[in-house]
Formats: C-alpha cells, sequence, structure tokens
C-alpha cells in the first residue's frame, strides 16, 4: 500500500511518498552509485523494496497502482497498470525530492529573505534531485535486467520511454549522469560596475525602485541589478532588525482598556460616538455603548457603572485624550485605587488591543445591522447584540479553548493584598525612575512627564506580580 508523507501542517504534500518498510539501499546499489562523491551530503535517498527472495519482486506480481511521475520524467511513481514490489522511500531530508516548502511556513518566517541566486547556483538543487531520481531509475533498471525484465518492460513501470531509460543508464557509465546547467548563460558585469551598483543603493537606501536601477545602469542585466539590490537588502535588514514585544496578560479581571471610537453615522440617530471597555486577560467586552459625548463625564459614569457590577480592576489602560486625562477620571480611578497606565503621545499601538476590539465590534455591528435589513444604520440594540456575540462566540485560543465569557466568569476575586502590593511597587519604582533622571520628586509634573516616568516604571511591577507575560523577538524590515 502506498502512504503520502505528512507536512509540518498535517497534510500530504501530492509528491511525497513513505514506504511501511524501507529496505536498505546498500542491498541494491553498484558500489560506483553509491559512493559516487558528487552526491550531495545530507540529501534525500531513495530505495527499492526487495521482495522474500532478496531480489525485485517479479513482473507477473501484478500490483494495480495510481500515481504520477515526476516533473522532467523523473521516476517518482508509474501511471502504469503493472506495478513491481518496489515503492518510493524518502529519508534523511527535511524535504522529499521534487516537493517545495509549504508557502504558508515560508511566509512564516520573519528572518531576512535570502537574495535570489543566478545561473547554474540557482538550478543546482533541481539538478541534483533530477540526477538522484534518475540514478534510482537506472538502479531499478538493472536489478530488473538480472529478472529478465526487458527495456520496454521497465521503462513502462517507471512510466519512461524505453529510448530515456537507456539513455540514462548509457550516461551513467559514461559520466555518472553528471549535472549539467540548462538555459542562456547569465550575463555577469565586472566588478567595478556591481561596486557601483552597490554604492548607489548605499547612497540611496534600500527601497530604490529597479526601474531606477536599470536607467542608472542601462549596461547591467535586469536580473543582475535585482540580485545585487536583494543581497544589499538582505545586508540593511540584518543591520536593521527592530524588536517586537508580545504582551500577554495573565489575570483576567486586573487589567482594563478603554478607548472611544466611532460610528460611519450617529447611532439611532442621535449618538456620534462609541464608549469600549475591555478587558485584556480574559478578551471580555465590558463596555460597547453608544454615548452622547466623549468627555470626562461620561466616562466617570461608565467606569462607576461597571466597577460596582464587576469590581476595581488593578490597572487600567487608556489614550491621552481629554476625557481620559481630565482631573475628575484621574480622581475616579484614585480614590478607587486603579494605576492609570497611559499610551505615549501619538501610539495608538500601545493601547491595541483595544484598537483591535474596536474593528471587530464594528464589523459585527455592521453586520447585525445588515441583517436587520439597516445596512449603514446601527442601533443601541446592535451594540449590546454585538457585545454578547463577540463575548460568547470568539476563540482567541483556539477551537478547544474557552470564550472569553467562560474565561471572565472563570476569574478569581482581586484581593486588598494585591493591590496594595502593586501599590507599593509601583511607588518605588516611581521613585527610582525619578532618582535616576534627577527629578525632585515634590515638583509638580506635566501629564505626559508623569505618564512616562509611570510607564516606564509600571512593566517591571506588572512582570514580577505575574500580571504580565512580555516576549520579545527581532524582526528585519519589510519591503
Amino acid at each position: 500500500m502506498r502512504h503520502r508523507q505528512e507536512n509540518a501542517f498535517g497534510t500530504p504534500h501530492q509528491n511525497e511518498f513513505v514506504l511501511e518498510s524501507p529496505a536498505d539501499l546498500d542491498a541494491s546499489v553498484p558500489p560506483d552509485s553509491a559512493t559516487d562523491s558528487r552526491d550531495p551530503p545530507d540529501r534525500c535517498h531513495v530505495g527499492i523494496t526487495l521482495n522474500e527472495t532478496g531480489n525485485p519482486a517479479s513482473f507477473r506480481e501484478r500490483m494495480v497502482s495510481s500515481a504520477r511521475p515526476g516533473g522532467d520524467g523523473a521516476a517518482l511513481l508509474s501511471t502504469a497498470s503493472i506495478m513491481p514490489r518496489w515503492k518510493l522511500l524518502v529519508t534523511g531530508g527535511d524535504e522529499a525530492i521534487g516537493s517545495c516548502a509549504s508557502v504558508a511556513q515560508r511566509e512564516c518566517n520573519r528572518a531576512p529573505r535570502e537574495a535570489p541566486r543566478r545561473g547554474y547556483d540557482r538550478q543546482i538543487n533541481r539538478r541534483r534531485e533530477e540526477r538522484e531520481l534518475r540514478k534510482r531509475s537506472v538502479v531499478f533498471y538493472e536489478q530488473a535486467r538480472t529478472e529478465g525484465w526487458s527495456t520496454e518492460e521497465t521503462a513502462e513501470v517507471l512510466g519512461l520511454s524505453p529510448r530515456t531509460l537507456w539513455h540514462w543508464d548509457d550516461r551513467w557509465q559514461t559520466d555518472r549522469l553528471a549535472s549539467h546547467p540548462r538555459g542562456r548563460p547569465p550575463r555577469i558585469a565586472v566588478v567595478e560596475r556591481q561596486a557601483e551598483a552597490t554604492r548607489f543603493l548605499e547612497a540611496h537606501g534600500p527601497s530604490i525602485s529597479l526601474a531606477t536601477l536599470r536607467a542608472e545602469y542601462p549596461d547591467i542585466a535586469r536580473a543582475e541589478l535585482a540580485l545585487l539590490r536583494a543581497q544589499y537588502r538582505t545586508e540593511w535588514q540584518l543591520e536593521h532588525g527592530v524588536e517586537q514585544c508580545r504582551l500577554t496578560w495573565l489575570c483576567p479581571g486586573s487589567v482594563w482598556a478603554m478607548d472611544f471610537t466611532h460610528a460611519p453615522h450617529r447611532i439611532d440617530g442621535i449618538f456620534p460616538a462609541i464608549f469600549n471597555v475591555v478587558d485584556l486577560a480574559s478578551h471580555q467586552q465590558l463596555l460597547w455603548l453608544a454615548v452622547e459625548r466623549e468627555n470626562a463625564a461620561t466616562v466617570v459614569e461608565a467606569l462607576g457603572a461597571l466597577i460596582a457590577q464587576h469590581g476595581a480592576p488593578l490597572v487600567i489602560k487608556c489614550d491621552n485624550g481629554p476625557a481620559f486625562r481630565a482631573e475628575l477620571t484621574k480622581r475616579l480611578l484614585l480614590d478607587r485605587e486603579i494605576f492609570p497606565l497611559y499610551s505615549p503621545p501619538y501610539c495608538a499601538a500601545y493601547n491595541g488591543a483595544c484598537e483591535r476590539a474596536n474593528r471587530t465590534l464594528k464589523e459585527l455591528t455592521a453586520h447585525i445591522a445588515e441583517q436587520e435589513g439597516r445596512p449603514g444604520f446601527w442601533t443601541s440594540e446592535d451594540l449590546f447584540e454585538a457585545r454578547l456575540r463577540a463575548n460568547r462566540l470568539s476563540r482567541p485560543w483556539g477551537a478547544h479553548r474557552a470564550t472569553p465569557e467562560e474565561t471572565w466568569t472563570a476569574r478569581g476575586v482581586l484581593s486588598l493584598d494585591k493591590r496594595d502590593t502593586m501599590r507599593q511597587h509601583l511607588k518605588r519604582g516611581i521613585a527610582t525612575v525619578l532618582d535616576q533622571r534627577g527629578i525632585d520628586p515634590t515638583v509638580a509634573l506635566s501629564h505626559y512627564t508623569q505618564a512616562e516616568i509611570e510607564r516606564i516604571a509600571a512593566q517591571p511591577v506588572l512582570e514580577q506580580l505575574g500580571l504580565l507575560r512580555v516576549t520579545r523577538r527581532r524582526i528585519a524590515p519589510v519591503f
């Protein structure tokens, strides 16, 4: 029985096969082919399954099989109706011979892209794979010939023409099926011109277009200019990688985020804005409310109702909008012992979870309104239904994990000790940052300076108390 090998994503590739019981290649490969110095190291190996007597199975052991020949006549398997008991075995390599890497797997790799190659360097792997498959076909041909098979019978089994199989066997005897480059030889510029093009890239940056390079250097082939630019971009990406942080909030109910957003049209024909509050650890949408004004009174009223219903969080994240940095809002947070964590100016990504929730809930609300026959006209009932659907249907941690509503319901109660511990740690952290910057603690600071100091002090405290996990990685800029 023929089996298909599964790739890293669990789905079989159309050109990948695996055997039930692989045979030792040394038992059937001539000494010259088994020890050929031109064989690439650590490449895939293909073997022939022998029958009980140690020889290829009789041609008369007719086995029906369906397969397809590899590209360019390389014998992967045969489409013939008569099939001997030998199979393709792929082992010892990351990919099956003739197969290509998964597109999704390549897209997940955020490392700088390898510069494209030209000439024989670009096709050398393909030529080696073709030689490997042809060599295995010749090995089978030699074994089958000792069993009395004709060239026509063997070629039919391999899905080849007899002339092709004979030609491969003849080349094996003469040059061991040596690989040769195909196509027109590349036109390569002199080193001095290549250096000039590279200096031009260094002067104008990696985003320069290929059309500009061709206009400046018409005597250099387009493919070579593309190669020079790709090589420069690869080096530039390695030198200019940026660190990206992924935040994972660990304690449901401890950290909230809030923001104002706007609908395409007035909700209910009256309300111009929407007030959004989300719990970051559980992804529970606590509020998606149409409001008439974006001011401190609206924030205080809405937050006061949420705190009375669910309890006060330890931290609340927000931007620097007038409603959030107003004294009335700060007074509420201070009275409830909630630490405000303001975003840096003009940095919406700092409150990215709330910004993403705005987009998701808008899409849900628009869909609900369209279902009700009111496309473009949202009501407060649509907003309420969208919030319920987001909490009960979304699966941020996978299909078999809890919903936001289930995670939120199962949360624990925040103890007063934890709140006091966090407040003490934050005081010490803020004092340390002020001392490092030489700022007098008794001097009143502006809102933005105070918020910056609190942000610097808050991150290590949140990580230390088990509320936050930060994963850092270095990524290359994308062109």
